[in-house]
């Protein structure tokens, strides 16, 4: 059976960007079939290489850990919402969020789609459009339970302030960063899955984002 899986991930390699800062991804073999009889490669990721996901504990104190949180706070239904509008630096408002209302309510994962993902491998990349804290607060309080970006950073990557991850992981409500192909579920309510690795004691971590059609079922 053929299952119409939708990559919402940036391939992994060592060109891809990184917040300033992080660690760079590196990618080693570290034994070769000619020489080991086997092939295996090391990895040196940050948590928050490429696609991937925030845990609470990114930016609280208290919060919890990667591998504390339930595995049904990764898998829900998605509301895509339109930013390609968006430049420069430029802000998306909770005007720009509350004309879809009527879509968003408990349980969904909301996701900007501003086709910034385009400029992955530009200088142009980190100067990203961003979501002001406003609409942060309006989306906790409908009881949404992920917040996403097809981008480096929800919060102004050129400043030192994250109120937008404060408000958002303060409330459990967790954070997708460097999504790609939002262009492809833009137009329904697609069941996106955001699952990341169980790394133990960790604050976030690389994912394998996908989406299934809206209304597929299988049979």
């Amino acid at each position: 059976m053929h299952i119409p899986v939708i990559d919402l991930s940036h391939r992994i390699d060592e060109s891809l960007p990184f917040y300033p800062g992080d660690p760079r991804p590196e990618i080693r073999e570290f034994a070769r079939i000619d020489r080991d009889g086997f092939c295996v490669h090391q990895l040196h990721l940050g948590t928050h290489t490429g696609t991937h996901i925030d845990a609470p504990s990114h930016f609280i104190p208290a919060g919890r850990t990667i591998e504390q949180l339930e595995l049904d706070r990764f898998i829900g239904p998605a509301v895509v919402i339109d930013c390609t509008d968006k430049g420069t630096r430029e802000a998306i408002t909770l005007e720009d969020i509350t004309r879809h209302s009527g879509s968003i309510g408990a349980g969904d994962i909301v996701l900007f789609y501003t086709g910034w993902d385009r400029k992955l491998h530009s200088p142009r990349y980190a100067d990203h459009p961003y979501l002001l804290p406003e609409g942060a607060e309006w989306l906790v309080e409908q009881g949404v339970k992920v917040v996403g970006i097809d981008a480096l950073n929800i919060d102004p990557t050129w400043t030192n302030h994250f109120p937008v991850h404060d408000i958002l992981l303060g409330k459990e409500v967790l954070i997708v960063e460097n999504l790609t192909n939002l262009d492809r579920i833009k137009d329904s309510r697609p069941l996106v899955m955001l699952l990341p690795l169980p790394l133990a004691g960790c604050d976030g971590s690389p994912i394998r984002a996908v989406a299934l059609p809206e209304g597929w079922t299988g049979q």
